[in-house]
């Protein structure tokens, strides 16, 4: 994955109007897949979805989030069939990915 943006400048900080922008942005210029994010408030992601189209999907950052991740084990293949579901729905198109406050990123397969 790559990233290309982060939808909060710090963890826990409300990005500013100006970053919003830029943000909007770079998802018009680079076309992102898909917004990640994770305990934040959704308000922003959704806002940006609605002003470009972007997929937003929410990821838990712990084990429990959901009642089918309440074992680590659980948690992390909950996680990683989310991811390549999301991406293998749009898998023609595999551009970054947006996080917030996670990252961006574009699936890349190591061949190693």
């Amino acid at each position: 994955m790559k990233r290309i943006a982060s939808v909060e400048l710090k963890p826990g900080i409300e990005p500013t109007p100006n970053h919003i922008v830029q943000v909007v942005q770079q998802i018009k210029e680079e076309k992102p897949q898909i917004l990640l994010y994770g305990a934040q408030n959704p308000r922003i992601p959704q806002q940006l979805a609605a002003e470009t189209g972007i997929k937003i999907l929410r990821l838990y950052s712990n084990a429990g989030g959901r009642p089918e991740t309440d074992t680590y084990i659980k948690w992390i293949d909950y996680t990683v069939r989310t991811l390549v579901q999301a991406v293998s729905a749009d898998h023609a198109r595999a551009q970054p990915l947006i996080f917030q406050n996670v990252t961006a990123a574009t699936p890349k397969v190591n061949p190693y």
